[in-house]
């Protein structure tokens, strides 16, 4: 997907929200001191991301959280999701949002009220429990200007009224060979999730092979928080899988990090962020330090 994370590193220094931060530098790097750096999101597409994925020129690329259902609605850029419950539900909206989200809940009702790198307010987004006899559950909804891409609102239906009976096109474990998306190569990719009820299954390819122009293509925060998430609550089974595809670096330490998308170039250095799988926790990295693998991800929905 297209990243659209701005940041402030200098006063007076802004840039638009359409701006990516791409430095052009030689392959000769040398590792750097860390530096405290101030990271300021857009939340807004910090959710988008968690639901779409699309291209550089904003072309929707796949569906991460649901898909339209021609049956319940004609509106493509209406989704849903199968859920159990509203619990269910409640869940998978809040792992949707960035750490630093400002929520009000009232009762099982949640909004959120995103802000973009320069803090300024990009309206609500309101969770709310569907009331009466319906399949639809809970439904996500956006306020006027408040605009997601190929998403206008999304229901989470009760799982037993799901309409199709379509299978994950990978299942866990599978390894299979996949475009790479930096370029035309194909690179082994290792499925982690298979595809549910609305949910793409993931796919994902961890390299030490450093391209400067693959930087740009590596999972963004939410995916990689996802991925850590995964794989955490069944590590040994996920690195037997990542072993078997030839990727058997992905290990159990703490002090291993791998390069997200995200990453800065402070006047003679890069700064690059990354995340331990293991432990799931995200800092930043002088590109050639601590940080040593490449993380990337692909979502993939059902065959019918």
């Amino acid at each position: 997907m297209k990243k659209n994370y701005l940041w402030r590193l200098f006063i007076g220094l802004s840039i638009s929200s359409l701006t990516v931060l791409l430095p052009a530098c030689s392959d000769d790097d040398t590792p750097a001191e860390e530096q405290e750096i101030e990271y300021v999101e857009d939340q807004l597409h910090y959710f988008s991301s968690c639901l779409v994925d699309t291209d550089e020129k904003g072309q929707l690329t796949a569906r991460k959280n649901g898909v339209p259902i021609p049956e319940m609605s004609p509106d493509t850029t209406e989704v849903f999701i199968g859920v159990d419950n509203l619990q269910e539900a409640s869940r998978l909206f809040k792992s949707w949002l960035p750490d630093e989200a400002e929520v009000y809940t009232l009762g099982d009702v949640i909004k959120f009220s995103p802000c973009d790198s320069l803090r300024r307010p990009q309206g609500v987004i309101t969770f709310a429990p569907v009331d009466g006899k319906t399949e639809r559950i809970a439904s996500v909804t956006f306020s006027e200007g408040c605009s997601v891409p190929y998403v206008s609102r999304l229901h989470f239906i009760a799982s037993d009224a799901w309409p199709y009976n379509d299978y994950s096109a990978f299942e866990v474990g599978d390894n299979v060979d996949l475009v790479h998306p930096a370029g035309s190569s194909m690179k082994k990719f290792v499925c982690i999730r298979k595809a549910t009820k609305g949910q793409s299954c993931v796919m994902v390819h961890v390299t030490s092979e450093y391209r400067r122009s693959g930087f740009s293509h590596c999972a963004e925060r939410n995916d990689s928080k996802l991925i850590s998430e995964i794989m955490r609550k069944d590590w040994n089974t996920h690195a037997a899988n990542f072993a078997r595809a030839g990727m058997d670096y992905v290990r159990d330490k703490t002090d291993e990090y791998y390069y997200m998308y995200n990453y800065l170039f402070l006047g003679t250095y890069f700064q690059f962020y990354g995340i331990n799988l293991k432990s799931g926790d995200i800092d930043w990295f002088a590109y050639g330090g601590t940080a040593n693998r490449l993380l990337y991800v692909k979502y993939f929905g059902y065959v019918n």
